[in-house]
């Protein structure tokens, strides 16, 4: 169902930025340590991989750089991760690239980390093939979720990295997948695809289910999996919620906001914050902001 429209009311705030960071090269990923609290100013940092450049981890209260972790190869080049995830625990960095995870200890800076080959050898017709795209930690099961732009997900054992588990090849490349809260299911999204994936690794010959929204694009358009609901975007500037309680994609409601491609939306509360924009041609006409909802109650019919 359509939710009424003051639901959703603009919040008056300040739009300039408290503090900007600055990393000599394009971004590929960054994660917030998971523990962070605005009342222990120890626990705001967060950690960014950016091209030919060590993992940077800044301090969100100054803006002073923590720590650097570098991931070097064999001729001795920094090798930037394409995807980033702190390990549940907050004692870990994990890093995806190509054809390989690797991890960080949080408090070992440096170039001292633990590589994990996802292949055997770069002629291995065995194992996981690829950029690493996206991670996912499930503390509770043990399990680590790494997807590829090669089209497929393995989950493996935490401890061991062993493989235990692989869902049927994807139509293209993850962008991001993300355990639910009890980690029996997985929730996938991919390039080019109109709908968010739900599996239940119990049986994941096929998707459980799927969550439509409009997303035949090669940008990135992120998802945010909470409690009760699956928050997300899509390309015509429109922002879904799903009840995951009961898992009937029919159960949502939604809201336009703008007409170009909504990459993120996050609630914080009943603070919705959106991001808005994609990639263009100079003489095109389109919206790029950030904008804050406050919300009354989502109700589902």
């Amino acid at each position: 169902m359509l939710f009424e429209t003051q639901n959703f009311l603009i919040k008056d705030v300040d739009t300039n930025s408290t503090l900007t960071y600055k990393e000599p090269e394009s971004i590929y990923d960054m994660c917030w340590y998971p523990f962070m609290n605005s009342n222990d100013p120890s626990s705001c940092c967060f950690a960014v991989s950016s091209k030919d450049q060590p993992i940077h981890l800044w301090d969100a209260y100054n803006g002073s750089l923590r720590a650097s972790y570098a991931l070097i190869d064999h001729r001795e080049r920094f090798v930037a991760p394409n995807s980033l995830c702190f390990t549940p625990d907050g004692t870990k960095i994990l890093c995806g690239y190509f054809n390989s995870l690797a991890y960080f200890d949080v408090l070992t800076p440096g170039s001292d980390y633990t590589h994990i080959p996802l292949i055997a050898s770069r002629k291995s017709i065995d194992g996981q093939k690829g950029i690493v795209s996206a991670l996912s930690v499930c503390q509770t099961r043990g399990l680590i979720a790494v997807g590829t732009y090669s089209k497929t997900i393995f989950l493996y054992d935490m401890e061991t990295f062993e493989p235990v588990l692989m869902l049927p090849e994807f139509q293209s490349g993850l962008t991001q997948i993300e355990f639910s809260h009890d980690g029996n299911f997985l929730f996938t999204a991919s390039r080019c695809d109109d709908s968010i994936k739900v599996w239940d690794l119990r049986n994941c010959d096929e998707p459980l289910l799927e969550f439509p929204r409009k997303g035949m694009i090669n940008q990135r358009l992120y998802f945010q999996l909470t409690s009760n609901y699956l928050i997300t975007g899509d390309t015509e500037g429109t922002v879904s919620f799903y009840d995951i309680n009961c898992l009937e994609p029919g159960r949502m409601v939604n809201k336009e906001i703008g007409r170009d491609s909504i990459p993120a939306a996050k609630l914080f509360g009943d603070l919705l914050v959106t991001c808005q924009g994609s990639r263009c041609f100079e003489d095109e006409e389109v919206e790029k902001n950030i904008s804050m909802w406050t919300i009354k109650n989502i109700n589902f019919e």
